[in-house]
């Protein structure tokens, strides 16, 4: 259980910074004159935290 405690946050840390990257991104091309509208940006955004929390449920059902 601790293993995938650790396996869980590891996963979670790493989507948080994929997130973080892409954030950065946005804000350096809306700096540089190319704009995303928000709800691009956002769900690109939230796409690692998806991917996990999906791939979590499917690993649990087992």
């Amino acid at each position: 259980m601790m293993r995938e405690n650790q396996r869980m946050v590891t996963e979670k840390i790493e989507a948080s910074i994929k997130a973080g990257l892409v954030m950065q991104k946005a804000f350096f091309s809306a700096m540089s004159g190319q704009y995303a509208p928000w709800w691009i940006t956002s769900q690109k955004a939230m796409k690692p935290y998806h991917l996990r929390s999906s791939a979590n449920s499917r690993r649990f059902s087992r």
